[in-house]
């Protein structure tokens, strides 16, 4: 295998600049814990409080399992992308895209928790306001995060009626269940090729992935959109939107390349990887982090737009809770979502300096979450303002991901080796 001159393969795949050390695992391991015990803070808090304090755990845990399987979900889309037009300079980093989506497991994880500890606060706790700050709001509140499976709620509702075939218990589980099945079948997959690959130096395994990303990319699709209908749209069941699924999709992927451009960032930094991660590389990852948070702002603002010109209340009422209730974190998401990172990648050199990508893609990390919870905290009503409940359970998820994430790559070399494209990824320049 041939490459440009001026580099020194032994170099670059030496073990001290493909290897993390331990220190990282060690870091990992206690972000890890520290987000274990925020979940069990929370869930504390929750068994000793009333209906709302209830209520308040389960949409923050979910707003915290939704962030953490949204980088997983992203990571996996995205990748299958590169694989299916046969991205050359990617090559090199596709390891640390394996890293984070092999962790899809964690975010499945905790939304099964979410959903099982819904029914233990039912049967333990039951629904009754308590005493308390929360006294009045809990009035309105029951413990369920999705409404729709309280028979008290959808008594006499015809529009549940109408979607009870696809709105019930067994269905609903088996859904989740397919989901979890399509995207552990893609993981295996991915990463049983990517280790073949490695493993035998065989070329014909990158034309099993790019083959395969054809039809995994349709099934990743569907599954990712259905999924954000039933954990996030269905929790207010009176409600529907056509873009829903298309945001899903814009929203996990600004944030999977946001994290995985801080990856790189810190890798290059921190003296790894050199000669594999250049500023080439780099200034692809900011290119691509600008356009999606472009899209992303494309597809909130048509989904805003539609729902304003049709004027039809159950589509309009969803708006006006949040306009509302949370008024301020309607106006920080387009501004700080969208025009900040907008404005600060626009010019060429920063999109290729490592300083000012990572300082984005921290903040757009941060604004994701923001935005998920935008998108589900405010169904529980009558109480528009953070609690410690809400920062415990978002982050919770957040970080115990985040550790898993710091042992995997501790835990492997950080560039694969043997892609027939390798040459590529190491010559790789930008011209624009």
């Amino acid at each position: 295998m041939s490459v440009a001159p001026h580099f020194d393969l032994e170099r670059v795949f030496s073990k001290d600049n493909v290897e993390t050390g331990p220190t990282l695992r060690r870091i990992g391991s206690a972000v890890l814990l520290i987000g274990a015990v925020f979940v069990a803070i929370a869930v504390v808090m929750g068994f000793a409080g009333d209906a709302t304090m209830k209520a308040l755990t389960l949409h923050s845990l979910q707003i915290g399992a939704i962030v953490a399987l949204g980088f997983p979900l992203g990571a996996l889309g995205f990748s299958m992308i590169l694989h299916a037009v046969n991205a050359g300079w990617w090559v090199l980093l596709r390891r640390q895209f394996e890293n984070v989506f092999s962790l899809y497991w964690v975010g499945c994880a905790f939304v099964v928790g979410v959903f099982a500890l819904q029914w233990v606060f039912i049967n333990v706790g039951g629904g009754a306001a308590a005493g308390g700050a929360h006294a009045e709001a809990a009035q309105h509140v029951t413990p369920y995060l999705w409404h729709w499976m309280d028979p008290a709620h959808t008594t006499g509702d015809g529009l549940y009626a109408h979607k009870s075939p696809f709105l019930n218990v067994p269905f609903f589980v088996g859904r989740m269940a397919l989901y979890f099945i399509v995207w552990g079948g893609l993981v295996t997959f991915f990463l049983n090729q990517g280790r073949q690959q490695e493993e035998t130096n065989d070329a014909m395994a990158t034309v099993r992935m790019g083959r395969a990303s054809c039809i995994g990319l349709i099934v990743w699709a569907f599954t990712t959109a259905f999924a954000a209908f039933d954990w996030i749209m269905a929790l207010d069941y009176h409600w529907f939107s056509t873009m829903f699924g298309v945001w899903f999709f814009a929203a996990n992927t600004v944030s999977a390349l946001a994290l995985l451009s801080l990856i790189f960032v810190l890798l290059k930094t921190f003296g790894r990887a050199h000669g594999a991660i250049t500023d080439e590389h780099l200034h692809d990852m900011g290119k691509l982090v600008f356009g999606f948070t472009v899209f992303w702002a494309y597809i909130s603002f048509s989904q805003y737009f539609l729902i304003w010109y049709a004027n039809i209340p159950e589509e309009t009422m969803w708006f006006n809770v949040r306009r509302a209730e949370w008024t301020w974190l309607s106006w920080v998401l387009p501004i700080c979502h969208f025009i900040v990172p907008f404005v600060f990648l626009i010019p060429r050199p920063a999109r290729r300096s490592g300083l000012v990508l990572g300082i984005v893609s921290v903040w757009i990390i941060v604004l994701h979450m923001f935005d998920v919870f935008w998108n589900i905290r405010p169904q529980v009503r009558g109480v528009n303002h953070f609690t410690m409940t809400d920062v415990l359970g978002v982050l919770g998820p957040v970080l115990v991901f985040g550790g898993f994430l710091m042992m995997r790559i501790a835990s492997r070399a950080v560039i694969p080796t043997n892609d027939p494209r390798q040459d590529e990824a190491l010559t790789h320049k930008n011209y624009v």
